[in-house]
């Protein structure tokens, strides 16, 4: 007997035959499988259902997607963000711009990523040392804060949590 290894980025798929029936049966599945592989197993999962009519199904909980909140329950674009999660360096950020933007953007999180900060101070403080600038004796006079938002964020660039992403 073989025991498959399953990612930590998986769903939970009942039947919704069983579930109105008042019991629970449903099955744990890899969201990182392709979407034919993931139909499978759910059509696999209502094959075995106790119910006689059990065709459909919905998920009822998922786990490993880094905060970002699957409101479908299309396994394509579940199956789709789960390898993106699973193949990135990211995923914490990845989970986060997904919160933010639309997963049609996914294409985009690696362009648009900057890092991880503790704050906007910080963010435009390295940013502008990246680029070669010295404010000199006049630092001690910039409003970090409000150059994030008059200079970044009014420019569509966005922070969600820690992390900073240009505009696209």
């Amino acid at each position: 007997m073989t025991t498959e290894i399953m990612s930590e980025r998986r769903i939970y798929v009942a039947s919704l035959a069983d579930y109105n029936a008042g019991r629970l049966h449903g099955v744990w599945i890899d969201a990182t499988l392709s979407p034919e592989d993931i139909q499978k197993r759910i059509n696999a999962m209502l094959a075995e259902s106790p119910e006689p009519h059990a065709e459909e199904y919905e998920i009822h909980d998922h786990e490993g997607f880094e905060g970002w909140k699957p409101d479908t329950s299309d396994i394509t674009t579940l199956s789709l963000v789960a390898v993106a999660l699973e193949s990135t360096d990211e995923p914490e950020a990845l989970g986060a711009f997904l919160s933010f933007y639309s997963v049609e953007d996914i294409d985009a999180f690696e362009q648009s990523f900057q890092g991880e900060y503790g704050s906007a101070e910080e963010f435009v403080r390295e940013y502008y040392d990246n680029q070669g600038y010295d404010f000199g004796p006049l630092e001690s006079y910039i409003d970090w804060d409000e150059v994030w938002y008059g200079e970044f964020e009014c420019d569509g660039w966005n922070a969600v949590g820690d992390f900073y992403f240009s505009a696209f």
